[in-house]
């Protein structure tokens, strides 16, 4: 990118939500989210102007709906099992007119013992995110910087500083 990323951002979040247990390992949690932030952009990008404007306020408050699949033996320690989490967020259709975009974050783990007498776990994790403007407004249907998903830092991608990875 040949531009050094960077911003300050103060925010204010309130997630309020209720977790209901289908049964022993699935659990479902619906949440109305609201965030509001103040964000210092300190670059231009001319792809999206609307990400680069200076003092940036706004408020978002999006439908948040998780799926929890917790098949583990221990939930601190694991020695065998599996984990699935899909969570799905909406903001501005159905809530308050605003931003308008979608989210959905996939995580799955698997745990496997390796060697019985010393109790080694072997560790697998697959995570997928995906965020997606949408709506009729070019000036409210995009993803807000501080929304989207960056590659890089000390548990992704290792070489590279946090949000700095690009192609």
């Amino acid at each position: 990118l040949d531009r050094d990323v960077g911003q300050v951002t103060r925010s204010l979040q309130v997630a309020p939500a209720l977790t209901w247990r289908a049964n022993r390992y699935l659990s479902f949690t619906p949440s109305l989210n609201a965030e509001r932030w103040n964000t210092e952009l300190e670059f231009i990008d001319e792809d999206s102007p609307q990400l680069s404007e200076k003092d940036r306020d706004y408020t978002l408050l999006y439908w948040r709906l998780q799926a929890t699949l917790d098949h583990r033996d221990h939930p601190v320690y694991t020695r065998r099992g599996y984990y699935a989490q899909l969570a799905v967020s909406d903001a501005g259709r159905s809530v308050l007119p605003g931003l308008t975009f979608s989210k959905a974050e996939l995580d799955l783990r698997g745990y496997t013992t390796v060697m019985r007498p010393t109790r080694a776990t072997l560790a697998t994790r697959f995570a997928a995110r995906v965020a997606v403007p949408w709506g009729d407004d070019p000036d409210l249907s995009f993803v807000p910087y501080n929304e989207l998903y960056f590659m890089g830092g000390p548990d992704t991608v290792r070489g590279w500083a946090s949000d700095y990875m690009s192609s």
